[in-house]
């Protein structure tokens, strides 16, 4: 019987040994179809983006683009439409912008590089992807030129460079064209008064309104230049003389707004040349912070306009806070974050819905909508058309990580009885949000396979999150906070100091 094992032993080994030896190609093919059919591969993300740090929005398609710290790029639509994708080198995305109403758009990252990007879809699926790269300002082996600011102007793409430059880009081609508005022809162009050694960076770009020949150029130490560049000269300059952080135009084409590092705001019509018609610091007269970002968009009919803006808040007293205020006339709110601002975009319905052609451009109201709010750590929409402001309950990019998750449980093919009395305690606990639809509504989303399932989390805080994760989007259904389930009778002798010990996380 041994001798026989034996036989059969050595027969076994011989065969594979020459299996091995004589076909090394298949021994490859059964590991790369082990590695396709066993291994985990991501398909799917769910919850706000790690990291994040650029947003962009297309109000003719209605999409919202957010890009990382690590190169990731995520574009949303109305709920269950997304699509993601990553920069092959993982830099840091510093700017994002869309080309409206095209599917495509532009990412600037750290290491100096334009990417550009097409939402291309076929009979199954639409995907993102990277079409071409701008790297010459890096490659050419001269001195690198730092991209500081990007802005569309028609079908081009401004280039603000930090030594003071504009550059036009064809969207096209995504190559550099030959006109250049240099540091030294702006100092040609301008009054004595307005004359300065150095201007600093291009710090602001931003189209006119009505008129397509022409664009802003602010620059970081102030110096504001209304630039024709059909004419190629500037059409009217304007000295601010405060370090400047932003602008932006009134739809009407005639007057705008710039804001700056001391907190104030300062509202210039164009016809008036370098006299300001108000200089304003909404939260002095102590010293405040730079107002990061404004805008300024008219209301439906005899509304008093909306001014809205990130930052600006006093030093001394409201330092820390991280803030988005909104004014309409009388009205003042003050939005009030846990984490950094990083950018937010107004949605507005003149952007949105086609324009009567019959209109003049100037006659047109903005008529703002909502307001997206970019943070280190959530996004926040807030709702312009109902009484107090109220935001509105995310469909996707919800922070699950906001108190950190302890445990977990799947349930999927859940009782549709009771899935609707779940939904019914959600509409209730969240009774504060808005009661309007989500405001995003672009792409189209595909039919699947209609599931009822739930994600159940358990946190640090104690508290448990039902997740809607029948699709694409993850949607908080309702949330239970378990603290008081817990509590047991407390009094002055059970801590020396009388303090409760907080909730204990879920495991």
């Amino acid at each position: 019987m041994s001798s026989l094992f034996s036989f059969i032993r050595h027969r076994y080994d011989k065969i594979k040994g020459d299996t091995v030896h004589s076909h090394p190609k298949e021994s490859d093919f059964r590991q790369k179809l082990k590695k396709e059919l066993y291994e985990y591969n991501q398909v799917l993300h769910h919850g706000f983006p790690t990291k994040p740090s650029a947003l962009a929005y297309d109000p003719s398609l209605q999409l919202l683009a957010i890009a990382t710290k690590h190169g990731a790029l995520r574009v949303y639509g109305a709920p269950d439409v997304e699509f993601c994708s990553t920069h092959e080198s993982e830099e840091t995305v510093t700017q994002l912008l869309f080309i409206p109403g095209e599917g495509r758009l532009v990412s600037l990252t750290c290491d100096n590089v334009l990417h550009l990007w097409e939402i291309n879809s076929d009979d199954f699926n639409s995907t993102l992807e990277e079409k071409k790269t701008f790297d010459e300002f890096t490659s050419d082996g001269s001195k690198p030129k730092a991209i500081s600011v990007i802005s569309i102007f028609d079908k081009k793409l401004l280039l603000g460079t930090e030594d003071g430059d504009v550059h036009l880009l064809n969207l096209h081609s995504f190559k550099i064209t030959d006109q250049v508005i240099s540091q030294d022809v702006i100092m040609q162009n301008v009054p004595e008064d307005c004359k300065v050694v150095s201007t600093g960076s291009v710090e602001a770009l931003q189209a006119h309104p009505t008129n397509k020949d022409k664009f802003l150029i602010g620059y970081d130490r102030g110096l504001i230049v209304l630039w024709d560049l059909k004419e190629n000269k500037a059409d009217v300059t304007f000295n601010a003389s405060q370090q400047l952080e932003s602008l932006c135009w009134n739809r009407n084409g005639k007057e705008f707004l710039s804001s700056h590092s001391d907190g104030s705001y300062v509202h210039w019509v164009v016809d008036d040349g370098n006299q300001p018609k108000e200089e304003c610091i909404p939260y002095g007269p102590f010293p405040c912070k730079a107002i990061s970002k404004i805008d300024w968009k008219t209301a439906e009919g005899d509304n008093e306009p909306f001014m809205i803006f990130s930052g600006g808040m006093a030093r001394g007293s409201y330092g820390d806070k991280f803030t988005v205020s909104v004014i309409q006339g009388e009205k003042h709110v003050t939005f009030d974050f846990t984490s950094r601002v990083l950018d937010y975009t107004v949605l507005c319905k003149a952007d949105e819905e086609p324009t009567d052609p019959g209109l003049e451009a100037g006659s047109i109201r903005d008529i703002p909508h909502s307001i997206i709010v970019l943070l280190e750590e959530e996004i926040v929409a807030i709702d312009l058309l109902s009484n107090g402001w109220p935001p509105f309950r995310l469909p996707y990019g919800n922070s699950i990580h906001a108190s950190a998750i302890t445990a977990s449980s799947h349930v999927s093919n859940v009782p549709e009885s009771l899935w609707k009395k779940i939904i019914d305690a959600g509409n209730q606990l969240f009774s504060s949000y808005s009661k309007r639809e989500w405001p995003i509504r672009g792409g189209e989303k595909q039919e699947t396979r209609k599931s009822r399932d739930i994600l159940l989390t358990g946190h640090e805080d104690g508290s448990v999150k039902f997740w809607n994760v029948s699709s694409v989007s993850m949607e908080l259904m309702y949330k239970v906070n378990t603290a008081s389930y817990f509590e047991e009778g407390f009094t002055e002798s059970d801590d020396a100091d009388g303090i409760r010990e907080p909730s204990k996380a879920i495991n």
